[in-house]
């Protein structure tokens, strides 16, 4: 799949007069080149929701970006207790109810909130992008090939 926008929402080189301009202004272009080109269905005006910007109002910009997603595993269809050590060690998502199972909740409901989040996620997508929050930074370690969790004895 080709991503057409940069991180401004410009076309980028490639899309012949179309490269350089801003996304909100090439919706007529795109429409009349199809027409041309014969493979035109139709337009009408929509009434809906559209997202946009909590900070300044402006409507958000759809992107194609790669993203970064952290496999989950496996759910498994029995109580955890029932698990073997090789089934935790196979789903970060058990891992992880191993550790909130050592975590005094305040409020307690937080507890089954987590675990109700945790069985039900799909894999964790860490590279959402944004102006703001958490960065996520980028650790290559020569010559290692994957990070595991160690148990603690």
């Amino acid at each position: 799949m080709i991503a057409p926008l940069d991180d401004s929402g410009i076309v980028i080189e490639g899309f012949g007069s179309l490269t350089g301009r801003d996304v909100r202004d090439v919706t007529e272009p795109i429409v009349e080149h199809l027409k041309r080109e014969d493979r035109f269905y139709r337009l009408e005006t929509i009434t809906h929701r559209y997202p946009h910007c909590w900070r300044c109002g402006t409507p958000l910009v759809f992107r194609l970006v790669d993203e970064w997603y952290i496999s989950m595993g496996p759910v498994y269809d029995r109580p955890r207790a029932e698990l073997t050590p090789a089934e935790v060690d196979a789903s970060l998502r058990y891992q992880i109810m191993e550790i909130v199972d050592q975590i005094r909740w305040i409020p307690a409901f937080g507890y089954d909130r987590e675990l109700d989040w945790l069985i039900n996620m799909h894999d964790w997508m860490i590279s959402k992008k944004r102006y703001w929050g958490l960065a996520l930074p980028d650790l290559r370690l020569q010559g290692v090939r994957h990070v595991r969790r160690r148990r603690r004895p």
